[in-house]
C-alpha cells in the first residue's frame, strides 16, 4: 500500500510525540517505536501498492493517535486551540485511511482437514492447509514454505491492497 504523505507525516508525528513522552516519564515506548519502525519499512514506490498493514500495527497507530489527540487537548496553549483542533482533524483523516485498508481473507475452518493447524495464501492466490506453521523463506518466491504436511485448498483472488504475506492464520482453539 502506498501511504499518502500527509497520513505518513501525521502517523509519524503522533508516534514521535508518544515515544518522546513515554521516555520522558520512564514509560514503555516500544509500541510507538514499533509504529515508527513499521513506517520506515514502507516504501512510497507504486510496486508496494499491495502491502497490508498488520493488525498489531493498525491497533498501535489508533492508540498512538488517541494519545496524540489527548496530549493536544490537555497541552494546547494557543489562544484559539488550533493545535488541539488540528490534532482532531489529522486523526480523523488517519482513522478514515486506516478504515479503508482491506482485510486479508479468512479460511473456513469447517472444511479443514483434522490435522490442519494453519492456513495461508500464496502470492498467486493458491491457498493451503498446513500441519505446522509455515514461513516465508524468500519473499521473492511468492509462497509459504513448510516442514510438514500441507494440502492445496483452492484458489482465491486477494483484494487489492492485501499482501499475501499477511494471510497466515492459525486454527482457532476449540472450546467445549
Amino acid at each position: 500500500m502506498t501511504i499518502p504523505e500527509d497520513v505518513r507525516n501525521w502517523i509519524a508525528s503522533a508516534a514521535q510525540v508518544a515515544s518522546d513522552s513515554a521516555r520522558y516519564y520512564d514509560a514503555d515506548s516500544s509500541s510507538s517505536d514499533a509504529v515508527l519502525a513499521w513506517l520506515d519499512t514502507q516504501s512510497d514506490a507504486p510496486e508496494r501498492e499491495a502491502m497490508t498493514m498488520p493488525d498489531d500495527v493498525r491497533d498501535i497507530i489508533r492508540t498512538t493517535l488517541e494519545y496524540y489527540v489527548e496530549y493536544w487537548d490537555e497541552n494546547d496553549t494557543s489562544m484559539d486551540n488550533r493545535y488541539s483542533t488540528d490534532a482532531h482533524a489529522d486523526a480523523e483523516i488517519v482513522y478514515a485511511w486506516l478504515d479503508a485498508q482491506p482485510d486479508a481473507p479468512i479460511p473456513d475452518w469447517t472444511t479443514a482437514p483434522p490435522w490442519a493447524q494453519w492456513w495461508a495464501v500464496d502470492e498467486d492466490g493458491r491457498t493451503y492447509w498446513y500441519d505446522r506453521q509455515p514461513y516465508v523463506e524468500k519473499a521473492d518466491d511468492g509462497c509459504w514454505d513448510g516442514n510438514g504436511e500441507f494440502r492445496w485448498n483452492g484458489d482465491v483472488t486477494l483484494p487489492v491492497g492485501v499482501d499475501w504475506r499477511t494471510t497466515l492464520r492459525r486454527r482457532p482453539e476449540v472450546t467445549e
